[in-house]
């Protein structure tokens, strides 16, 4: 599975936002390269689960355009960081869903890296 441009974008925002420069996990997202491993992940999971993924992304792509008239990919990281904050205090079970559904798509892969086993100190 090779993504689009645009999916790589969507995913690197989402990226941004899981694990944060500064934040609880001395270890960021970016530090991991974590777009380029979650993409691997799921390019080696299979064309279902690739398919997936390529699905939620174009999901969340489009799911601004509800209310901001702005597409994910096109939003600055900083307003993609502040829209994903936006969606988890959502008041809506859909939308909560879909925000922790891609947050669970994440968290494997950032956990099973070694630097943030390390920092965590496991």
């Amino acid at each position: 599975m090779t993504l689009r441009n645009r999916e790589k974008n969507v995913l690197r925002k989402l990226c941004l936002s899981f694990a944060p420069a500064g934040g609880a996990i001395p270890v960021s997202s970016n530090d991991v390269h974590l777009d380029a491993k979650v993409e691997r992940f799921f390019s080696l999971a299979g064309r279902q689960a690739a398919a997936g993924l390529q699905v939620m992304l174009f999901v969340l792509d489009l799911m601004p355009l509800l209310s901001r008239r702005k597409r994910f990919s096109r939003m600055t990281d900083e307003e993609a960081v502040a829209y994903l904050a936006h969606l988890s205090q959502s008041r809506s079970n859909i939308v909560q869903s879909v925000f922790l559904g891609l947050r669970g798509l994440l968290a494997p892969v950032f956990y099973a890296q070694r630097e943030v086993r390390e920092a965590m100190g496991a």
